[in-house]
């Protein structure tokens, strides 16, 4: 097989970055779309959170069979997808690169979706994704910027977006230089609704493009309608729903005031009683009860490690 550098078409240099977990089958064909887009990445960088499975042993052996565009880090402990993603980003900095393209190791690109991307971008270091439908329904969303935009064909081939996930994020190494890497500290979940609101609060502009398909699972979420009001509620696992909450609210925190916390907390704990009312399970209780300790009582100001976080641990 040819290197990617040699397969390499003109136009943006892109690093793509995968971060994984456990997931070797997932990560094996998420890494087989890429080697075979129509205008492969330049790079192909993957994160290894200390997966217990045979994940390492894949990764040497696809640095032997691809070259030396393929790079790797094993670490030896699980720093979830945020930190995974600043190592991997950070990894892609030191190469001579253009852009920086975050996909999920259970995301499987379309053979031009990175192609799809260049040709949006071209000529601007706005921020650009590709849009993420669901595996059992391909027309089907998997995060609908809103109420009315849940399918693919209720896009515009070009969306502006306040938001868009770390599975397909398209990002010039010039707005990087300006907001810095994703904050560790976050673990997992809501890590990228806090970096696309850094990007948007400068005043930069983020698009989702309709032709740039990544496919995903389907996220485990309630659609619940009360009267004229529909809510979207994201059904997660105990330590999963803490480190959403807490999250939430450090967000809240950093890019908005204290009246803004205080509006986070109480939706928060309206999706803790609609997840109570129709699941019924009562350990989710303690989940968002410690999320929302964790979110007021952490500090917020990562220049300096949060080395008592015993989330992360």
């Amino acid at each position: 097989m040819n290197s990617l550098s040699e397969r390499h078409k003109p136009g943006q240099r892109v690093a793509a970055v995968i971060v994984t977990y456990n997931r070797l089958n997932d990560l094996k064909t998420s890494v087989d779309a890429l080697l075979y887009q129509t205008t492969p990445p330049d790079h192909i960088i993957v994160i290894n959170n200390n997966s217990p499975d045979n994940t390492a042993e894949f990764l040497l052996s696809s640095k032997r069979t691809i070259g030396d565009s393929f790079h790797y880090l094993n670490l030896q402990h699980n720093v979830g997808g945020a930190g995974g993603f600043k190592k991997g980003m950070e990894i892609a900095l030191e190469l001579d690169i253009d852009r920086i393209w975050l996909l999920d190791d259970d995301g499987i690109a379309h053979k031009n979706a990175l192609q799809q991307l260049k040709l949006a971008s071209f000529n601007s270091d706005d921020t650009f994704s590709s849009t993420a439908i669901c595996k059992d329904d391909k027309n089907s969303l998997c995060w609908p910027p809103s109420r009315k935009t849940t399918s693919l064909n209720t896009l515009n081939q070009i969306t502006e977006t306040n938001f868009a996930p770390f599975l397909g994020f398209f990002i010039h190494i010039a707005t990087i230089e300006k907001i810095g890497t994703p904050y560790a500290e976050y673990f997992i979940s809501g890590d990228d609704h806090e970096y696309s609101k850094r990007i948007t609060n400068l005043g930069l502009k983020i698009y989702w493009v309709k032709s740039s398909i990544v496919i995903h699972p389907r996220p485990s979420r309630l659609e619940i309608r009360i009267g004229k009001f529909s809510f979207r509620h994201l059904l997660l696992p105990e330590p999963r729903i803490t480190l959403d909450t807490r999250n939430r609210i450090w967000t809240a925190k950093i890019h908005g005031s204290s009246r803004r916390v205080v509006l986070v907390t109480l939706s928060i704990v309206a999706h803790l009683i609609l997840h109570l009312a129709y699941t019924g399970n009562i350990n989710a209780l303690g989940a968002y009860l410690k999320g929302i300790y964790h979110g007021i009582s952490k500090p917020t100001n990562f220049d300096k490690s949060l080395k008592n976080n015993s989330l992360q641990k």
